[in-house]
């Protein structure tokens, strides 16, 4: 039986459709995926186990990464300017890089240097680890990247206390993200994206803390 190559056509459109179901489930594939547990003694953080459904939403990501060229999707959280109001200064934190990361040649202290300097170069202030202790709201910007085969998770949260209303109890709580997936990335194209993102977070700050 011969294959019905006449049925060829259908498979760009098949790839085109996995890459948009692809960037509409950026966000639940980083929940997923990266699952950080902040501790109060190491101030480390670990990957959390990938569930059976976090499989399921990985596989357009397998397929589509084995499109040729670089490209990148992302998604970011509603409107949260509002939660920066007031921030004089970060601690930036810089997730640990796996082996797939370091083969591209991604270092985290090379992150660290670009981040800081997005920073200080908008006003907004470094803190060192005794000073974001010593802040009342404990204010960290945390960036995560894995990279899998041929594409990278990507995400840059800002995290700070908050007192929940329902207990009147603090707890450390994202209040502003970004996170996106590159396809066949490359070092340089990781650290765009994440300035990318930075930059992002900084045009909120700017927008809740304008100079008079």
């Amino acid at each position: 039986m011969k294959f019905p190559f006449v049925y060829l056509w259908f498979v760009p459109i098949f790839l085109g459709s996995l890459a948009k179901l692809l960037e509409r489930n950026v966000s639940r594939l980083m929940n997923s995926i990266v699952h950080c547990n902040r501790t109060q003694t190491t101030r480390r953080f670990r990957m959390g186990r990938i569930p059976v459904n976090a499989v399921l939403v990985a596989m357009p990501l397998l397929i589509v990464s084995m499109l040729p060229g670089s490209r990148a999707y992302g998604q970011g959280s509603p409107a949260t300017a509002n939660t920066l109001k007031g921030l004089s200064g970060v601690q930036v934190l810089i997730e640990e890089l796996n082996d797939a990361a370091k083969a591209l040649g991604l270092d985290t202290a090379a992150i660290q240097t670009d981040v800081e300097l997005r920073l200080r170069t908008a006003g907004l202030r470094v803190l060192s680890d005794e000073e974001e202790r010593s802040t009342p709201d404990r204010p960290w910007l945390y960036v995560n990247v894995n990279v899998v085969g041929k594409a990278a998770a990507i995400g840059v949260n800002f995290n700070q206390t908050a007192r929940l209303a329902r207990t009147g109890e603090s707890a450390s709580v994202t209040t502003w993200s970004r996170t996106g997936l590159a396809i066949n990335p490359t070092a340089e194209s990781i650290r765009n994206q994440i300035k990318d993102y930075v930059d992002a977070f900084l045009n909120d700050w700017l927008s809740a803390n304008p100079k008079n």
